[in-house]
């Protein structure tokens, strides 16, 4: 029986996509529109936030292929404050945060996860990346409370356009344009525009000329 169910839910997860691709073109062109629903229902944005969001995203996170990519870029096009048509999430890859927004030709490699953040257009994530939302998720001031007790500080992070991230690497800090991020870096402090950050805690190196100036 239980493989069965899982027989007919892998079926209707590839009826969706193939939907969801016969759709692609009218989307782009505007003919078919993100559902009003779509965000209040699926986002769970007024509906105890990020909690119906988070589990859904985990759920299509684990959808291998094409299939998979289609389903979790239909699904974050619908429930994240801004999510093109054109972005790619490998699998493993999930948002936590339903305020993040992405850009255009986004790219996030597998088991990458991203919280309170914005990504400008054509940024790679490399695999296992973590975006955090911020440095200060966990205090250790009130000495009465244990850490997880403790109160949370979220912070939103911006990540510039044409950056590209490291496997491994930990982002907790703004990024600016055109940067590249060493595999394995911690990025605590904030990195300016064309830099080139690597190690714990990332520190600038040198000056990357961007693709863009360089054309």
């Amino acid at each position: 029986m239980r493989v069965w169910k899982r027989l007919y839910l892998i079926r209707e997860l590839t009826r969706d996509s193939q939907i969801y691709c016969q759709n692609y073109g009218q989307i782009r062109r505007g003919l078919l529109r993100r559902p009003a629903w779509s965000k209040r229902t699926l986002g769970s944005k007024n509906f105890a936030p990020n909690v119906f969001f988070e589990s859904h995203g985990e759920l299509l996170s684990l959808v291998p292929g094409k299939t998979g990519r289609y389903l979790r870029n239909a699904y974050y096009w619908m429930t994240l404050e801004s999510c093109p048509l054109d972005c790619c999430f490998l699998l493993g890859s999930a948002f936590t945060q339903s305020n993040a927004m992405v850009g255009h030709r986004v790219y996030i490699g597998a088991f990458s996860q991203v919280g309170s953040a914005s990504s400008g257009d054509s940024t790679l994530l490399g695999d296992h990346v973590q975006i955090l939302s911020g440095s200060r998720q966990h205090s250790f001031n009130d000495s009465g409370r244990t850490i997880q007790e403790s109160e949370q500080e979220f912070a939103y992070i911006a990540i510039g356009a044409n950056c590209w991230i490291g496997t491994n690497s930990v982002v907790m800090a703004n990024l600016g344009r055109d940067c590249v991020i060493g595999a394995g870096s911690v990025v605590t402090k904030a990195v300016s525009d064309n830099s080139l950050a690597v190690g714990s805690p990332a520190r600038v190196i040198r000056e990357v000329v961007s693709f863009a100036a360089g054309s």
